[in-house]
């Protein structure tokens, strides 16, 4: 466990997400849900050590790594309404199908069976929490999902931006919207956000450079697919894009194999969303 503040910290070594919790006076305010139930287990026990108390728990968006142990977290769950209309898309019953999407979960297979459960609170905008000393605002921030949210506590000058930044990896782009996506980054160089601690859904505390290096790339992944949709590109080509710019991202050199499957399978969805509208009249 990682200590941000003396009620605030994060564990970022659970395969998926980083995960994230506040203890309030009114009790745990927790962030994403690691996947396996081992670590469940253990990140539950950690929290217990830290005054247990009321639950509840934010996904800061609707991507499967983040959202597959939520149940077993046992508190009350509280989503964006997109997020929570993606989710009820899910099957009833995930029984760990592998996509090959190269999301986290897939190489924690198997599972196990998960069911979902409904959220207690949905939100259409943002929402603030008044549980003690910190205020604590969760806003939607989309770009990597329609649905996706950061959690910001002004006091404390701490924010959970979920997979707004990911470190040393590729984004996930399937569902991803790049121009809205690049507005949400530059929100953290307003002078709102100087002297904040920014955490990563996706390895922690992150700094200007990371920031500045995700905006660099999501900026070229967008002129790249914008030249090849003017050329009327096949899905094969936009796929091919995948080894190029994978390069372009410091990442552990075990992983290329599983980097360039999420950055095809991202790369293909994203360009079938957002320039193949046609494709849905079809079916």
């Amino acid at each position: 466990m990682q200590i941000l503040e003396e009620d605030i910290f994060y564990e970022n070594c659970y395969p998926g997400v980083t995960v994230g919790a506040l203890s309030l006076p009114y009790g745990l305010l927790l962030i994403d849900a690691p996947l396996r139930i081992e670590d469940i287990r253990n990140w539950r026990s950690v929290l217990h050590s830290r005054g247990g108390g009321v639950r509840m728990l934010v996904s800061l968006d609707a991507h499967l790594d983040r959202i597959l142990g939520v149940r077993m977290m046992e508190a009350s769950t509280l989503l964006h309404h997109k997020t929570a209309s993606r989710t009820k898309k899910y099957p009833t019953i995930f029984k760990g199908q592998v996509d090959e999407s190269g999301s986290e979960w897939e190489l924690c297979t198997p599972l196990g069976s998960r069911r979902w459960v409904p959220p207690d609170i949905v939100f259409t905008s943002d929402i603030t929490l008044h549980w003690g000393k910190y205020t604590v605002k969760i806003m939607h921030m989309s770009g990597p999902m329609n649905g996706a949210c950061w959690v910001v506590v002004p006091e404390a000058k701490i924010t959970f931006i979920g997979d707004a930044v990911v470190i040393n990896q590729p984004p996930f782009l399937a569902h991803a919207h790049i121009p809205i996506w690049l507005k949400t980054l530059e929100v953290l160089n307003t002078p709102e956000y100087h002297g904040f601690t920014i955490v990563s859904g996706r390895g922690g505390p992150v700094g200007a450079e990371s920031i500045q290096r995700q905006y660099e790339f999501l900026e070229y992944v967008h002129q790249q697919i914008e030249t090849l949709a003017a050329e009327k590109a096949s899905v094969k080509e936009v796929r091919a894009l995948a080894p190029e710019l994978l390069k372009r991202i410091d990442y552990p050199p075990n992983r290329r194999g599983f980097y360039t499957l999420r950055l095809t399978y991202g790369l293909e969805h994203y360009y079938r969303k957002h320039y193949l509208p046609e494709e849905k009249h079809r079916k």
